[in-house]
């Protein structure tokens, strides 16, 4: 986000997240819903598939109540937090 530099002449202020409430932001935004890569990305990266979404995320967490533990941390609150799981950022870096 820019913000005006206090003095002026200066160059704008850029304000980022650290990391770990980056990898946050972006966990909350897939387990609200799937969504569609602009068709920018989609040219310039080149994904497989323009839509992204957890249903791969769900199906590992299906598996694994069959018995394979792929990924051992993984729980149902990764795939549809609540409101005060989604504000946890270990939360989000812990799988």
């Amino acid at each position: 986000m820019r913000s005006p530099h206090p003095v002026d002449g200066e160059a704008d202020l850029i304000r980022a997240s650290d990391a770990a409430h980056i990898i946050k932001n972006f966990w909350v935004q897939l387990t609200e819903g799937d969504f569609k890569l602009p068709a920018d990305v989609v040219e310039k990266y080149g994904p497989p598939l323009a839509l992204v979404s957890t249903s791969h995320v769900e199906e590992l967490l299906k598996q694994q109540d069959k018995g394979a533990k792929l990924a051992p941390k993984l729980t149902t609150t990764h795939i549809s937090p609540g409101k005060f799981e989604k504000v946890r950022v270990g939360l989000a870096e812990r799988f």
